[in-house]
């Protein structure tokens, strides 16, 4: 059975939880599709040769296909490099809806080690040599100086892979001369090490000079100790909310997990200060209840959402 004081440290951390994750909630790539080639300015790595006639076995993006990548050599600096979109270029037409898996990593020969694993859908047509665009949500720093790699896997589609498969561009060796096209692993999914080709693939880096800021430090939006609360049935009110940013979620409703009924909230003297305990005079089951946090206008804190807090039964 929880306790009290569980209760109302599941209810303090989920608010800080709420803050830390709701950030990592969106989607991780934007991908977008362009028959016009990406600027190249200020960081940024590219091939942007004229291609080559493409190489099927080493170059198409499917279920079944090894990740296709690129290894490249990141510029000299005193500092970092933010990293913030990747390109590449289509051969082929490539119908929706598709799912796609880029990794990006550090290389050490043929040795791959992940930084992230990022995954994202399209729905809309690749055009033949249409420029993709995988935009990172969250961008991801890299070292001066620093041999890494990118690769794209076909993770998931709805469709055959005449119509939804698609080959990546490719030009001679000599089109990059700090890196190589690659392959890597098996079904969609990249491996610990990978098996060079004869060319590089049509690419683009986003980059930029300088580390990424330090992630933001998670602070109290809504919290309560739950002086002076009454409970009627399953219902508590005259709760005092402090709140930073978001609405005054009033009164709690204690729900059957599952549905069904129980015999109200407990309340005594001393559960105050509390949200309720747990009953333990009958086989109450266990319960929620939902904390509405809903963003204030004019406010940048989160997009409003529910968090739900579960009593632990016995």
């Amino acid at each position: 059975m929880t306790s009290t004081n569980q209760i109302r440290t599941l209810l303090a951390l989920a608010f800080v939880a709420s803050l830390v994750t709701a950030t990592r909630s969106h989607a991780q790539l934007t991908i977008t599709a362009s028959p016009t080639a990406p600027s190249v300015d200020g960081a940024d790595i590219a091939n942007l040769m004229s291609p080559i006639a493409n190489d099927f076995q080493s170059s198409f993006i499917w279920p079944d296909r090894p990740a296709r990548g690129q290894s490249f050599l990141t510029g000299n600096s005193a500092g970092d490099f933010t990293l913030d979109a990747i390109t590449v270029q289509a051969s082929e037409l490539a119908l929706p809806t598709n799912n796609y898996t880029l990794r990006l990593g550090s290389v050490s020969g043929t040795s791959f080690s992940t930084i992230a694993t990022l995954n994202g859908s399209f729905g809309s047509n690749i055009n033949a040599n249409d420029y993709v665009t995988f935009a990172l949500n969250s961008p991801v720093s890299l070292s001066a100086n620093t041999n890494y790699g990118f690769d794209v896997a076909l993770a998931g589609t709805d469709g055959g892979f005449q119509d939804h498969g698609w080959q990546l561009r490719n030009s001679a060796q000599s089109g990059y001369a700090d890196g190589s096209a690659y392959s890597s692993g098996a079904n969609a999914v990249g491996g610990a090490s990978f098996s060079t080709h004869n060319q590089d693939r049509i690419f683009h880096l986003n980059l930029s000079e300088g580390a990424l800021p330090p992630p933001p430090t998670p602070v109290a939006i809504l919290s309560t100790d739950f002086t002076g609360r009454t409970v009627a049935g399953d219902t508590a009110s005259n709760i005092t909310w402090i709140t930073n940013g978001v609405g005054d979620p009033g009164d709690l409703t204690a729900v059957p997990v599952g549905g069904g009924t129980f015999g109200g909230l407990f309340d005594t003297a001393n559960a105050q200060g509390h949200f309720a305990p747990d009953r333990n005079t009958n086989n109450e089951g266990p319960w929620s209840t939902d904390i509405a946090l809903t963003v204030e206008s004019g406010k940048q804190v989160l997009p409003p959402l529910v968090e739900t807090i579960q009593d632990w039964t016995r």
